[in-house]
């Protein structure tokens, strides 16, 4: 299983934990915790943001992207394609020690989910990532110790860190997070067998080949097809009363309008899940109702 490190727990702070090792606010499902006593002990100053809704005003559409870009990193479903993206960027395959000297670098946008769809919210927006690139690790040394550990050489315990830097704003000139992926023998594996299949599409190291670009497609569709929100990447940012709108519906990237593509399967996987936890949950239901029922009866 894919494990995506997020910035950390909401409430103690620790950085460098796994997604599986987290849980989300039950209420809002924006932030995690290590645990219940954390949970409980940063209520008080969660509350104040938990029930309230973000309007046009209250937030940047920048910063709205970053907001959703940081909770993509949690997802192991969406961070695949990223990470594949980025072993072939950083020209992981032949040499893994590039992780160390390289960061990849994604533009961030939050745009309208209508899409031209004429019976759609237009207030509804979602994430969408658009240029991906490289950049010296060295260069970027100040943000990188900033956002906390693990920018160390991981390649001595056979471990390979990825660093994506999230950036959204105009001309992308605001950091926006830090987000740091440890990349699974498998993926690197899965890469090579892609790369053996389109072997022609493939220059390592380049900004963006073929391959690289469906991949980064595909993760845009597979928010794009999320209509039921399973990502929580998709939110309703409506203007404030008696304000005029203030984002644009394209964010600063235009959407693709890319077709469902076939190289991972990960969306019709995701559904497939959610499907059976859906029919599992309502069985688990039934079940309760059947015994407090029968309870019932006997009390009678």
């Amino acid at each position: 299983m894919n494990q995506c490190p997020l910035q950390g727990c909401y409430g103690c702070r620790r950085s460098e934990m796994y997604r599986k090792d987290l849980k989300l606010c039950g209420k809002c499902k924006k932030v995690w915790y290590c645990s219940q006593a954390c949970q409980r002990g940063d209520w008080t100053r969660h509350k104040v943001k938990c029930s309230v809704s973000h309007t046009q005003d209250s937030i940047s559409q920048s910063e709205l992207a970053i907001e959703m870009a940081t909770r993509a990193g949690g997802n192991g479903t969406l961070m695949l394609n990223l990470e594949l993206y980025a072993v072939y960027l950083l020209n992981l395959i032949d040499d893994p020690r590039n992780a160390t000297r390289w960061v990849v670098e994604i533009e961030c946008a939050a745009i309208s989910a209508c899409n031209g769809i004429s019976n759609w919210d237009p207030s509804e927006f979602m994430l969408n990532i658009g240029e991906i690139k490289r950049s010296p690790s060295s260069d970027l040394t100040a943000t990188l110790l900033a956002s906390g550990p693990g920018g160390e050489d991981s390649t001595a315990d056979h471990r390979v860190n990825i660093c994506f830097l999230l950036k959204a704003g105009a001309e992308c000139k605001k950091v926006g997070a830090v987000m740091r992926s440890p990349l699974l023998f498998k993926i690197t594996k899965l890469a090579m067998d892609m790369g053996k299949e389109n072997s022609g599409d493939i220059i390592p190291g380049t900004t963006e080949s073929g391959i690289m670009y469906d991949l980064k497609m595909e993760f845009n569709d597979m928010v794009r097809r999320d209509t039921r929100n399973r990502f929580k990447l998709r939110e309703f940012i409506p203007p404030a009363e008696g304000s005029q709108a203030r984002f644009r519906p394209f964010g600063h990237i235009g959407f693709s309008g890319v077709v469902p593509l076939g190289y991972s399967g990960a969306m019709q996987a995701f559904e497939d899940r959610c499907q059976r936890e859906e029919e599992a949950e309502a069985a688990r239901a039934a079940r309760m109702r059947a015994k407090a029922s029968k309870r019932l009866s006997r009390a009678q």
